[in-house]
């Protein structure tokens, strides 16, 4: 805070001593617009430059290995930057709401672009470095000119609404879906539809990564993209599909992926990354396969299904992660297989109309399984509904005594009525 606020500060030249500028040393210095960095500077702090408004050019030096969080945000003004050579990351914010700046000057060190480093900044084309490997969630939310982005062959991970309201962004067409690439491959990431009504989705060979984008103002709980989706089918390369991909998707009957593809495979129209053996993405139709290549239920991977009224969760599934089966508003109950170890949390937030479980198992492995809000009462994560539902436990035979108890009668799970 050495000079934060310092409202009528407009020029600054630090001297050649500095190594370290600390947080917030200069936020909110409101006039400043000329600024001038040692070359032997290694550390700018969080919010070193926040909210100087006025500054229109900026010269980081090479020597500068670390920078903190939000250090350059709303710097309205902000035009052109300069990045060291050797800088490895670019932290929370970096650039936050810099709605001016449209010329980056990367160094070719640069791996990773942190959450929201560069959310409602103003250019309308970047080239990313080959260096770069991760990008976070939110990194160029609601860069509202952005009309071109280069995203290097070599990343890894694509955060969820990397490119939200990004609605400039002009797109590689292949069947109906928009991608986002480089001149080496320009179907990288599949981003969005051309609207919404495409009813079949096949996803390029070349397609790396599935992410999902809304437009401004849309409640993604009920107003997605994907409204009149049918069928999936995923390509030979995909590696990462982002979190509820299919939100919305109530017409979707068909998940297929490549027989080729070494990530994912789809088996009952479930989609399963192999090697995890964990259900990613499922649809109405959906069959949890019993011959142990599921071991979990993934987050959210059965979320907004509208028609569905029961699931069954085979013996050999393990886990069942957070979120698995929240807004499915016609869920009423669940087959919980007897191999359920640990329930995460809300699996059935605002499944509203959920009453029942059947357990296939006794009381006391019920028991035993890890319940997220067992023993926490009805707070965040408490699974309120799943332990507000009538338990049955399972029983071929008519049970002798009291209790709650099932069995199938025609396939269908039917509680065991009481002996007259």
């Amino acid at each position: 805070y050495t000079f934060s606020q310092c409202v009528s500060l407009a020029s600054i030249e630090i001297p050649a001593g500095v190594t370290a500028i600390g947080d917030r040393a200069f936020s909110e210095c409101t006039e400043l617009s000329e600024l001038v960095l040692p070359q032997v500077l290694t550390a700018i702090g969080d919010h070193a430059f926040t909210a100087c408004r006025n500054l229109k050019v900026l010269e980081i030096p090479d020597s500068v290995e670390a920078m903190g969080d939000a250090a350059f945000s709303s710097c309205k003004s902000l035009e052109r930057v300069k990045l060291p050579r050797f800088l490895k990351q670019l932290p929370y914010e970096l650039f936050f709401g810099c709605s001016s700046l449209t010329t980056v000057e990367f160094g070719d060190h640069v791996q990773s672009i942190e959450q929201r480093a560069f959310a409602g900044c103003g250019f309308e084309s970047l080239t990313l470095p080959e260096s770069v490997t991760h990008i976070a969630a939110d990194a160029f939310n609601k860069c509202r000119s952005l009309r071109s982005i280069s995203v290097p062959s070599g990343i890894q991970t694509i955060g969820v609404r990397a490119f939200e309201g990004c609605n400039a962004l002009e797109y590689n067409m292949y069947e109906g879906a928009g991608y986002l690439g480089n001149a080496e491959n320009p179907y990288l990431v599949m981003v969005a539809f051309a609207d919404d009504s495409l009813t079949e989705l096949k996803v390029h060979n070349d397609a790396r990564f599935m992410i999902i984008k809304y437009s401004d103002g849309m409640d993604m709980t009920n107003e997605v993209l994907y409204r009149n989706l049918e069928s999936v089918h995923i390509g030979n390369n995909v590696s990462y599909i982002a979190l509820g991909i299919f939100f919305g998707a109530k017409d979707l009957t068909s998940i297929t992926a490549s027989p080729e593809n070494p990530v994912f495979h789809s088996q009952n129209n479930c989609l399963i990354e192999t090697e995890s053996k964990k259900i990613v993405a499922g649809c109405r139709t959906s069959v949890i396969p019993d011959d142990g290549s599921v071991k979990t239920i993934g987050k959210q991977s059965f979320s907004f299904l509208e028609e569905v009224r029961m699931i069954t969760i085979p013996d050999a599934v393990t886990s069942i992660e957070g979120n698995a089966f929240s807004r499915c508003p016609n869920l009423e109950a669940l087959v919980i297989g007897s191999g359920v170890q640990m329930i995460d949390h809300d699996i059935l937030i605002l499944s509203d109309k959920f009453t029942t479980v059947y357990y296939h198992g006794t009381e006391s492995q019920w028991k035993n399984i890890s319940i997220v809000g067992r023993d926490i009462g009805t707070g965040f994560g408490g699974n309120v509904e799943l332990l507000a539902a009538a338990i049955y436990f399972y029983s071929e035979e008519q049970p002798a005594g009291e209790g709650n108890y099932w069995h199938y009668v025609d396939g269908i799970p039917t509680p065991w009525k009481p002996e007259e």
